[in-house]
């Protein structure tokens, strides 16, 4: 993906390996319109909802539930987060 200049989304379904893959679009999230999670490990959560939110810059909401994702939100199922404009 180093050389696309835009992509317009990434869905994540990796069952329980998000924060890796998380740790490891630094280089890339810039590029990306929309990105889609499946979140299943509660532990997680927490790093998980500080890099879409505070490293990456996202917009994120609970997909099921339409729901704002916020500092204090609980894990999604489903995390849906696009580029704040």
């Amino acid at each position: 993906m180093k050389d696309e200049e835009l992509i317009n989304l990434i869905k994540i379904d990796v069952e329980g390996a998000e924060l890796l893959v998380l740790k490891g679009m630094y280089k890339t999230i810039d590029k990306v319109e929309f990105l889609l999670v499946e979140c299943h490990l509660d532990e997680d959560w927490d790093t998980i909802r500080n890099i879409l939110l505070n490293d990456f810059k996202l917009s994120c909401e609970n997909y099921l539930e339409n729901t704002e994702i916020t500092m204090d939100s609980k894990r999604p199922y489903q995390c849906f987060c696009k580029k704040i404009k």
